[in-house]
């Protein structure tokens, strides 16, 4: 597999909710980098061409790019890249090398990792409304819209990843050394549906089947490759009205849709997140709230710092440095 050198990228901004006060800024931090920028958000009632208004939730902001699918720029796009608004990516990537960057050929997206759920803790506070989402409803006749259970297999194994059944095991991901989970809870805290699981695993003797093989991972980067956007846009939007959570569906929906992925273990960067108040006043006070002086001294193994709160940051300066 080579990267294609001469990958055309569009760059998507997804929004969580609306705010148009960030707009300026992003169009700043992007538009000298990427030619094909386009905003994702929720109930924009403008008029500005290059934002996209949309109607979900944004715990299943797969939605968002469903819904935004015949607005998007195609002639001659390669790969869309899709960002969180609150996402600040590496200055040094650029439409012109990004998929270089990442190792990514014409048939080839990207997320963060690819973990099956039976490799989660139970205490994953979303586990329980994922697993269940998949049953469907009868409001939503989603039969033949996403591949079957043993299709969805199938196209996963390509990845060489099996999705499991729920076992005993997954009661002890917190702190489990025989065998090691691959995603534990950032804390001890059990979610109520921890409870509920643990109590199905007594009544069915320990071990839980799964009606449909997810997959998770964090979701606020990724990209996937213009020849299966079309599955992939169709599932996230199946997904969505399944109520299926955005960290499972849309690592699912991109491993079915495309014929490889990588993950960050397979590059020489990481994705830059943090998770608590510490960590991120660590990083405001470092650079002292300057975007400018953020640009300059981002850490060059990083793809992207995450969540970067623009309206916290002063960008006064941010045309020199971008």
């Amino acid at each position: 597999m080579q990267p294609n050198p001469d990958s055309r990228v569009c760059l998507i901004v997804l929004f969580n909710h609306k705010f148009e006060r960030n707009l300026p800024v992003l169009r700043q931090l992007y538009s000298s980098r990427f030619s094909v920028v386009r905003f994702v958000m929720p109930f924009y009632r403008g008029s500005e061409p290059d934002v996209i208004p949309v109607y979900e939730s944004s715990a299943e902001f797969q939605g968002y790019l469903a819904q935004a699918a015949k607005h998007l720029p195609r002639e001659g796009i390669t790969h869309y890249v899709v960002i969180a608004d609150d996402l600040l990516l590496n200055p040094a990537f650029d439409e012109s090398n990004i998929c270089q960057q990442l190792g990514l050929d014409d048939r080839t997206g990207f997320i963060k990792s690819l973990i099956p759920l039976s490799e989660l803790s139970l205490n994953w506070p979303h586990w329980d409304k994922a697993r269940l989402s998949v049953y469907g409803s009868v409001f939503v006749n989603h039969a033949g819209e996403i591949p079957s259970p043993q299709d969805a297999a199938r196209l996963i194994k390509r990845h060489g990843i099996e999705v499991g059944d729920i076992t005993l095991r997954n009661l002890r991901g917190w702190g489990s050394k025989d065998p090691p989970l691959r995603y534990q809870p950032v804390s001890w805290h059990l979610y109520p549906g921890f409870w509920s699981s643990a109590y199905r695993l007594y009544q069915w003797r320990g071990r839980i089947r799964l009606a449909y093989p997810l997959l998770m991972t964090y979701s606020d980067f990724f990209v996937f490759p213009a020849v299966a956007m079309n599955d992939f846009l169709h599932y996230c939007g199946v997904f969505a009205a399944l109520g299926t959570f955005v960290e499972t569906a849309i690592p699912t929906a991109l491993a079915m849709a495309c014929e490889h992925v990588r993950v960050e273990a397979d590059t020489p960067f990481r994705g830059g997140e943090y998770w608590t108040s510490e960590q991120g006043k660590a990083i405001e006070d470092r650079y002292g709230l300057d975007l400018g002086r953020l640009l300059e001294g981002f850490p060059p193994d990083l793809i992207h710092l995450h969540p970067i709160k623009l309206t916290r940051w002063n960008s006064e300066m941010l045309g020199s440095n971008v």
